[in-house]
């Protein structure tokens, strides 16, 4: 396959091609599954619950759950910045 909208001409083997496409299909899958986990959780869903909805173990229902409430803390501290008042 040719990409000659760039202006740049390179090619991909059909396999290159079959693997990127696996590659996109298994990163939605997998963004599907954590928005789902995070959307159980906040309607208090047990792991074991959830686990059994997203097919995966309770353990790693748990891992994600904790991933998710780190990063939310994290960018709430980050989103709070101290600044001086200015003068005038």
């Amino acid at each position: 396959m040719s990409n000659k909208a760039s202006g740049q001409d390179f090619w991909l083997t059909e396999k290159q091609h079959e693997i990127l496409i696996k590659i996109a299909v298994t990163t939605v899958l997998a963004s599907l599954a954590r928005a789902r986990i995070v959307m159980l959780a906040f309607e208090r869903r047990q792991n074991e619950d959830i686990a059994d909805v997203v097919q995966l173990n309770r353990k790693q229902v748990g891992m994600r759950r904790r991933r998710w409430k780190n990063r939310l803390t994290h960018s709430r501290r980050s989103s709070v910045v101290k600044r001086r008042p200015r003068l005038y």
